[in-house]
């Protein structure tokens, strides 16, 4: 299962006359423990980038009335 290995055995037993020390305990090794990464599809912030541009405009057009205001 999502590339892990392992192995059970299936006993004919009724399910009540198991007992817990007739299980046998489970061992995860330190790669069964690694978290999987998400299969989610990233999403661009249309907004974020255009107030991103629309900040940048904003400020060449206040550098470009500076340097023409200081030429005069």
């Amino acid at each position: 299962v999502n590339g892990l290995q392992g192995s059970f055995v299936v006993r004919e037993e009724a399910f009540l006359a198991l007992t817990p020390a007739a299980l046998m305990p489970i061992t995860l090794t330190p790669a069964a423990l690694a978290p999987t990464p998400a299969a989610a599809e990233p999403t661009t912030n249309w907004w974020l980038v255009g107030g991103i541009y629309a900040v940048d405009i904003a400020l060449l057009v206040i550098v470009l009335r500076l340097i023409r205001h200081r030429k005069r």
